[in-house]
């Protein structure tokens, strides 16, 4: 019986990966709903210059949710965790 040769282990998330989500827009204006994905994805330009960090693409993130019917918000913590583990980014 042949054995299958071990999988190599998923590198873990460095410390200087992230992923910046879609704030949320709770002021019930729609003249301000921009600001919940421009906010985010100003800040992902102003970290991604960074020569120590590791920016996501805000399209991956937004299709990442999108995909996981997560557009609302995916609040709780055991979700951002699974999230982080998709993106292979850290959490903190």
């Amino acid at each position: 019986m042949a054995l299958s040769p071990p999988r190599s282990p998923r590198r873990p998330p460095g410390r200087g990966e992230l992923a910046v989500l879609p704030l949320a827009d709770e002021t019930g204006d729609p003249s301000l709903a921009w600001t919940a994905g421009g906010v985010a994805e100003m800040l992902s330009a102003q970290l991604a210059e960074s020569s120590e960090l590791r920016v996501l693409e805000s399209s991956r993130v937004v299709d990442t949710l999108r995909d996981l019917d997560l557009t609302r918000s995916p609040g709780d913590e055991t979700t951002l965790r699974r999230l982080s583990q998709l993106l292979e980014v850290g959490s903190w």
